[in-house]
């Protein structure tokens, strides 16, 4: 059975099989001086969707394809847990925020299913 994630979206993705990857979904990695939550995976080895977060939270709009080859995957679990804190709290705010227009495309009940592979 292929392994498969929801993203952000609420779209369902097949994990590219033939591709390899050094981390997971859920992974917090430190790259370019911030720490970043893998909520997706790209198209080539290694390229996977992050999350920043900076000194005031995560930056939704910030997220972005990275190649993650150089990255040092975070293994202290306070910070972790602070890193995808902060991604949650953030796009349950978003949500909360845009409601009238986002419902339209999601579920509260879809978000919560993407934001459950985090903990």
């Amino acid at each position: 059975m292929q392994k498969q994630y929801i993203s952000h979206f609420g779209e369902k993705f097949v994990i590219p099989a033939h591709l390899s990857f050094s981390v997971n979904i859920g992974d917090v990695i430190m790259l370019n001086g911030l720490h970043q939550l893998i909520t997706g995976f790209g198209i080539y080895d290694n390229q996977m969707w992050t999350e920043k977060v900076y000194e005031d939270g995560c930056h939704l709009g910030a997220a972005n394809y990275e190649n993650i080859t150089n990255a040092v995957v975070v293994t202290d679990e306070s910070t972790r847990r602070n890193v995808i804190n902060a991604y949650k709290n953030a796009t349950l705010e978003h949500f909360e925020r845009f409601k009238e227009m986002m419902s339209r495309y999601i579920s509260l009940d879809v978000i919560e299913m993407h934001l459950k592979q985090f903990e």
